[in-house]
């Protein structure tokens, strides 16, 4: 993502943050959303990216957990997929909050 793109992004982020009373008018949000989609193209792109690189990674996770599992006895989780990784990220995210 360039540089430009980013900005982009956070200009929209900002623009949801505080327009988000829907008090625009249609012309202003069509020129709006011209204006930033390539950037919301280009972060789509990227998370495209970024799950497929998830999705190769998670086995080998899941591996070396359970190499070190059988060096120490630990009790490392082996996830499955990459969206069992990602629910667990979601259920430590909430013990937080």
């Amino acid at each position: 993502m360039t540089p430009e793109e980013r900005t982009q992004i956070d200009d929209l982020l900002d623009w949801l943050d505080n327009n988000a009373d829907g008090a625009d008018d249609a012309g202003a949000l069509a020129h709006d959303c011209t204006r930033w989609h390539p950037a919301l193209v280009a972060v789509i792109a990227e998370r495209d990216r970024l799950r497929v690189a998830l999705e190769a990674l998670v086995p080998f996770m899941a591996h070396y957990a359970d190499l070190l599992n059988q060096y120490d006895g630990g009790q490392r989780t082996a996830f499955a997929s990459a969206d069992e990784w990602l629910a667990r990220l979601d259920e430590l995210a909430a013990k937080k909050a």
